[in-house]
């Protein structure tokens, strides 16, 4: 998943250990992706919405905002 934020842009990655998802958050500066944050999620059903739990999350306690719809 690409999220573009005030010109900055944000790649989430989620994975599937059996019991949680495991969601990381990447910021692409100067073409490098770099580790901002890893989410370990135990309540989302699918993917779709492990990464839009780990997005809000993000955006909340790093963005100072909440998330958009």
């Amino acid at each position: 998943m690409v999220i573009r934020h005030d010109n900055r842009e944000f790649r989430l990655f989620a994975g599937h250990d059996g019991d949680f998802w495991l969601v990381e958050v990447f910021e692409v500066v100067d073409g490098t992706q770099r580790l901002r944050f890893e989410y370990k999620l135990n309540t989302p059903r699918d993917e779709a919405s492990a990464l839009e739990r780990a997005w809000e999350l993000f955006s909340a306690r790093n963005l100072g905002e909440r998330s958009r719809k």
